[in-house]
């Protein structure tokens, strides 16, 4: 997999798990075709923004509260089997 299609694919994952897939679904139908830039308008469509890959959950939810500290609203964690734990932050 391209480092684009598992950043997409975790997308979607956390789309599902926290609730989205309205959301996501209205990103992903408004794009013509799909492009290079899927992974972008997906996350910004639902106003998530890619931050890192940790090795660990606590990682993860350590740097999300940093993220919080800092003025971000909230954050969530997503785990890729082959790069670890995404964190996305809004």
């Amino acid at each position: 997999m391209t480092t684009k299609a598992i950043r997409f694919a975790a997308t979607a994952g956390a789309a599902v798990i926290l609730g989205l897939t309205g959301v996501a679904a209205g990103a992903t139908s408004a794009v013509a075709a799909p492009s290079t830039t899927t992974t972008a308008s997906a996350s910004s469509a639902s106003g998530y923004e890619f931050k890192g890959w940790y090795s660990s959950q606590q990682q993860c939810k350590g740097g999300g509260d940093i993220y919080l500290r800092h003025g971000y609203s909230s954050y969530y964690c997503v785990l890729d089997p082959t790069r670890g734990w995404a964190l996305w932050v809004q």
